[in-house]
C-alpha cells in the first residue's frame, strides 16, 4: 500500500537533470538510456531499442507517470530504429500506443513466446515479429539477440500471470557482447547464462 499512500518527501521536487538527446550520439556501439528499461543503442551499425515506453506504465491513466526530467524525450525524437526487443509484457515494458506508432517505422520486433498473440489480441497486428523461447536465437544483420530466462514472471491483469513468457537479452556481435537481465533479481541462473 505504500504507493497509494506516499510519504511527502519519497519523489524529487522538480524535474531530474538529464542531457538533451541528440541522436548524433550513437556512434558504433554505443547507448543511451532513455528510462527504466527503454535503451538506444547501435551495433554493427544498426539500431534498436527495447522496450519503448513512452507513456504512463499503468492500466489506470492516473498512475504510473514517470518523475519529470529536465530534457524530457519523446517518440518522434528517435532516429530510425532497425529492431525493437520487448523484456516481457507488464505495463512499464510494453507500450501498446509506441508499439502501433513504431509499426511503420521499425523493421523488425523480437518478443517472448506468447507476447505476439497478446499483442494481436489487443489489435496490434503485423508479420514483423518474432517470438522466442528461451534460449532461441534471432540474427539480425551481423548480431545474434538470445532470449534467455530470467527470474521474474509475466502479466498485465490479475487473471494471466505467467500467460506469455518473460526474458533477458544477451546480444552477441563478432566485437560486442552484452547481457540485459531486464527486471531479473539474482539468481543461479546468471552462471548458466555466463557460460
Amino acid at each position: 500500500m505504500d504507493w497509494v499512500f506516499q510519504q511527502d518527501d519519497k519523489n524529487p521536487t522538480e524535474p531530474l537533470p538529464s542531457r538533451l538527446f541528440d541522436p548524433d550520439i550513437l556512434t558504433e556501439e554505443n547507448f543511451v538510456w532513455l528510462g527504466h528499461s527503454t535503451l538506444l543503442m547501435k551495433i554493427n551499425s544498426f539500431v534498436f531499442t527495447t522496450d519503448p515506453v513512452f507513456n504512463r506504465a499503468s492500466p489506470v491513466h492516473v498512475l504510473g507517470s514517470p518523475f519529470p526530467v529536465q530534457n524530457p524525450i519523446s517518440i518522434d525524437d528517435l532516429p530510425a530504429v532497425d529492431v525493437v526487443i520487448i523484456f516481457h509484457n507488464h505495463y512499464d515494458h510494453l507500450d501498446y500506443q509506441v508499439i502501433k506508432i513504431l509499426l511503420k517505422r521499425v523493421n523488425h520486433f523480437i518478443v517472448p513466446l506468447g507476447v505476439k498473440a497478446h499483442l494481436e489480441r489487443s489489435g496490434v497486428v503485423s508479420i514483423k515479429f518474432s517470438e522466442l523461447d528461451w534460449y532461441e536465437s534471432k540474427a539480425y544483420r551481423g548480431v545474434r539477440l538470445t532470449l534467455a530466462p530470467p527470474r521474474h514472471f509475466s502479466g498485465r491483469g490479475l487473471w494471466d500471470r505467467n500467460s506469455t513468457l518473460w526474458g533477458s537479452w544477451i546480444i552477441s556481435s563478432k566485437t560486442f557482447n552484452v547481457y540485459f537481465s531486464g527486471d531479473s533479481d539474482y539468481s543461479d541462473t546468471f552462471k548458466t547464462i555466463g557460460q
